[in-house]
């Protein structure tokens, strides 16, 4: 498995995201099974020391596993 820091460099931004922007990421439920996911970022809801917020759509998951169209909130813990 890949080292969480290598995995976060492909979907982290400096600068943070914007409306309208995809995130493509794999995602863990509480079955420990990790799915991919594409978001499309509505809002930045805040963040601070401990990170960054946004409420995202979700636009597809593997095995339908969440609900496309639904929205969520997507934590980011790193600094914008």
């Amino acid at each position: 498995m890949t080292d969480i820091k290598e995995r976060l460099k492909g979907i982290l931004r400096p600068g943070g995201y914007d409306p309208g922007d995809k995130i493509i990421a794999l995602i863990k439920g509480m079955d420990d099974v990790e799915r991919q996911a594409e978001f499309r970022i509505e809002s930045f809801c805040g963040g601070g020391f401990a990170g960054q917020v946004y409420k995202a759509k979700l636009v597809r998951c593997d095995d339908d596993w969440l609900t496309p169209g639904a929205l969520y909130a997507i934590k980011f813990f790193s600094t914008r």
